[in-house]
């Protein structure tokens, strides 16, 4: 293909920069309105079917997008037919997605769930169709063309959500919103790839990228299981309700971690690439990106568990207060969730997918854990510690399987450069307690 358009290193981390935090704004504009138009209730039940609908993308993935950036022997030929065998696998797991709706629907209890699932199956079909144009996008570095398409797709999304909000169409708006979405962000990669559909010898490229895949397939299974084993259980235990409260809270901390260590990790694997053998040079890449990351997360993370209350607020409203001492509780993993957030493209970039497997293995039994020990007390806010928590120890987890398997580097040594920002952090948290009586008070 073609590379007309691919951007240098600095100029795309400008442009992901640039188009992600613009996409922040839009984000939390669309949000703050819209939560303002619906109840809890509803973005509870709009959870469970994001929940689902997530877990469908996730399978229609297979580990194809990365293949495709890191995969350089694929050719034109190969990439139409990879193309047509997601068009196939993409329809056939929308029909599958309808044929589970009922029952979804049935085991939470909530009849309205079912169409709103139905509904949801033509977003399946869409995101499913993305993956190897997007890997094409970022396998060609056409950077610009990704950040102009992420703020097409929220804008026009984000509209027609608001709009049906205002007429009283409720929790249909959200979905809706995500539908409208993949279908923008599917124009766009259509028509900017150059892709043909019609080729079906796919068999000899699926075979080409298989063991990659399967292992990076395999990470991002046990991740979701991992990052919404919360919602699937909080949903069924403790309710809707008390879903639609931590799910704001959740989505709110994950803002930070998606659009500052998300954006430089969109852009690593198509660059570090060329050093798969080299795992010195991945090293001091990873490092430097983990530092970088590490001085701006401390001072955020403060930020966020100390002004939960105004920041909660601020962003969604008084109806939203019962999220603030869940905000506050997820913001304590927040610094350490941002620095370990880019681990994944170095693990592709060394062709090392399975260790980064065996790392989601290890992170989804310590989520686990800790959600069961939480969900015992029966209280929301103790399941939204135990997750942070949870969220912490995965720190040790990376060091193992990334420091030290597959770069080869000191653990110790790999810790060191962090106890400054880490011993900050936990002395203002602390002074914040002792210091603040209805800080202290809100978290016995």
């Amino acid at each position: 293909m073609a590379k007309a358009g691919s951007t240098g290193f600095k100029k795309a981390m400008s442009i992901q920069f640039a188009s992600k935090y613009l996409n922040v704004i839009i984000q939390l504009l669309l949000t703050a309105i819209l939560a303002r138009l619906l109840t809890p209730e509803e973005y509870g039940v709009v959870a469970v079917v994001v929940l689902f609908t997530s877990f469908f993308t996730l399978l229609s993935d297979m580990g194809l997008g990365p293949a495709i950036v890191q995969f350089r022997e694929l050719r034109e030929t190969d990439f139409s037919a990879l193309f047509t065998f997601s068009c196939i696998f993409g329809a056939c797991l929308a029909l599958v997605f309808c044929a589970v709706a009922h029952p979804i629907s049935v085991f939470y209890g909530k009849s309205e769930l079912y169409g709103l699932l139905m509904l949801a199956s033509v977003a399946i079909f869409f995101n499913a169709v993305n993956m190897v144009p997007n890997g094409l996008l970022l396998r060609e570095k056409k950077f610009l063309a990704i950040g102009v398409r992420l703020i097409v797709s929220t804008c026009s999304a984000g509209v027609v959500a608001v709009a049906m909000a205002l007429c009283g169409f409720g929790a249909v708006s959200l979905i809706v919103q995500s539908i409208v979405s993949s279908i923008v962000v599917f124009a766009w990669n259509f028509f900017s790839s150059g892709l043909k559909i019609g080729n079906r010898h796919f068999v000899a490229p699926v075979k080409t990228v298989l063991s990659y895949s399967l292992f990076q397939f395999g990470f991002s299974t046990v991740n979701f299981f991992s990052r919404n084993l919360d919602n699937i259980l909080i949903g069924k235990v403790l309710g809707t309700t008390s879903l639609g409260f931590y799910d704001k809270a959740y989505k709110l901390s994950t803002y930070p971690i998606s659009f500052l260590a998300g954006v430089v990790g969109s852009v690593l694997q198509p660059y570090l690439a060329k050093y798969q053998d080299q795992p010195d040079i991945l090293y001091l890449h990873w490092l430097k990106v983990a530092k970088a990351l590490s001085l701006i997360a401390m001072p955020i993370a403060l930020v966020c568990f100390c002004c939960s209350e105004e920041v909660i607020i601020l962003f969604f409203g008084e109806q939203w207060h019962e999220s603030v001492p869940l905000f506050q509780a997820l913001s304590v993993s927040m610094y350490f969730q941002i620095v370990n957030n880019p681990a994944g493209p170095i693990f592709q970039s060394a062709k090392k997918t399975n260790y980064m497997f065996f790392h989601s293995l290890l992170a989804t039994g310590i989520t686990t854990m800790c959600l069961i020990i939480g969900l015992f007390s029966e209280n929301i806010l103790t399941v939204s510690f135990c997750i942070s928590i949870a969220y912490c120890l995965h720190t040790g987890s990376i060091a193992y399987f990334l420091v030290k398997k597959t770069l080869g580097q000191s653990i110790a040594n790999y810790f060191g450069n962090f106890v400054l920002e880490v011993g900050i952090a936990l002395l203002v948290g602390a002074a914040y307690v002792l210091f603040w009586p209805q800080l202290g008070l809100g978290l016995v």
